[in-house]
């Protein structure tokens, strides 16, 4: 659709969608009411800047309301729920999330989109790798390729090696994973001898469930041969934007099912295409659990041009070398005064070739002071004089890009966990 036609559909959506909550949502009746806002007041798009913003405490409070487990924010008949998911809990406490089977259409419709726009095709053969668990990720992708008519191999509780081996007994061409599992597929292939890029027929790797940075995707392709494409969104939300397979490094965001929005983190003014802001978003299709101008706490950049030579004129979003997503709001540590970001540490981690996969930041306290330590772990067969010297460097590098001084504990190969869903590295002991 051009740019006008898809404005013009969102609107009428977005109209179909308040309509609905005014008469089913007794939540929303008393967020609008509270905010003196009548679903009737909505003519164009521009007019959803009126609405008030829903954010996850929002929704973690609404739970706690009814014995009901979705609390107030399911609307109808909780019998009608299809599936239930719920987030992952790695910035507060996790929320359940319920669909009906016409919001799981809807996911799947999403996601095969996504899929489909990233080059995945009726006649690829894809490998799974995500667990058995409450996640969206998995089921979503897997409703996606049902739509596709592509054949899968889910995975859930395999083990890597036994993985590699449905790899090449299937000739699978497609890969699914969170980015680090992909980098530890890759590891252990070479480790066993197998030159992922000779010994297999993947052609294509799609991830998601947590940041895929610059870094990590020339890690992946040194590993596999290939190039990865990444996919964004939330558990709250569902799927938001997939990477475009035309031009590198740009997010287009599925506007036919949602409507997206960029605010200042400062005041919560509008941000213009071009400019850095929080990611906010109202998904059209949600019958269940629907949400208004949902805070996902995500910082991102989008691009100022609304077209792209592949044809699309929707909002996207530019990469950064944190990936797609510059940073979380909510996941900003402040340690001795100073407001650390994670993924901060992370790049300047992976930076280093003796880094062996895996990483955990562990903030505590030692005589009453804060204090961050990160355990790494270490390739095999690291000469012990290159880790003495890469230690220096290392502790040097972050103090100076983070100002701060960090312990480091180097930890050998395998010992720290590894995460088929979105990676848990971050253990706040104080």
């Amino acid at each position: 659709m051009d740019r006008q036609e898809l404005r013009s559909l969102q609107v009428r959506r977005l109209q179909g969608l308040l309509k609905y909550l005014q008469g089913n949502s007794l939540f929303y009746r008393n967020k609008l009411s509270s905010a003196g806002i009548s679903y009737q007041d909505i003519r164009t798009l521009d007019d959803i800047a009126k609405l008030p913003f829903t954010s996850k405490q929002d929704l973690v409070d609404a739970m706690q309301k009814q014995e009901c487990a979705y609390g107030e924010l399911f609307c109808g008949d909780p019998n009608d729920v299809l599936r239930w998911h719920r987030t992952s809990g790695t910035t507060g406490k996790p929320v359940r999330v319920a669909d009906t089977l016409e919001d799981w259409n809807g996911y799947a419709e999403l996601s095969a989109e996504a899929l489909y726009a990233m080059g995945v095709r009726k006649r690829d053969i894809v490998l799974v790798a995500f667990g058995y668990g409450p996640f969206i990720a998995f089921w979503s992708y897997i409703a996606g390729l049902e739509k596709i008519e592509s054949t899968f191999i889910p995975s859930g509780g395999l083990d890597t090696k036994e993985r590699i081996e449905l790899m090449r007994d299937f000739g699978v061409t497609v890969f699914m994973s969170v980015p680090s599992y992909a980098i530890h597929l890759g590891e252990t292939a070479r480790s066993l001898g197998i030159e992922l890029h000779k010994h297999s027929k993947i052609r294509l790797i799609v991830t998601t469930g947590e940041p895929n940075t610059p870094l990590m995707k020339r890690k992946i392709k040194e590993l596999w041969g290939v190039s990865s494409m990444d996919r964004i969104g939330t558990t709250e939300t569902g799927g938001v934007a997939f990477e475009c397979p035309h031009c590198s490094g740009v997010y287009h965001i599925q506007e036919g099912f949602l409507i997206p929005e960029l605010v200042s983190p400062a005041d919560n003014t509008r941000v213009e295409p071009g400019g850095i802001g929080e990611l906010i978003i109202t998904p059209l299709y949600r019958k269940g659990m629907p949400l208004l101008r949902f805070r996902t706490g995500n910082l991102v950049k989008s691009l100022k041009e609304m077209t792209c030579e592949c044809g699309r004129s929707c909002l996207s979003l530019q990469e950064t070398e944190n990936g797609a997503v510059i940073k979380r709001l909510d996941k900003l540590l402040k340690i001795r005064g100073v407001l650390v970001d994670p993924i901060a540490i992370e790049n300047i981690v992976r930076q280093f070739e003796w880094f062996g996969e895996e990483y955990r930041i562990i903030f505590g306290k030692k005589h009453d002071m804060d204090e961050i330590r990160v355990q790494i772990e270490l390739k095999e067969n690291v000469n012990p004089k290159e880790v003495e010297a890469a230690r220096i460097e290392l502790l040097e590098m972050m103090k100076r890009e983070l100002m701060l001084r960090i312990d480091v504990e180097f930890v050998r190969f395998g010992q720290l966990e590894r995460f088929q869903e979105k990676a848990k590295r971050i253990l706040d002991l104080r």
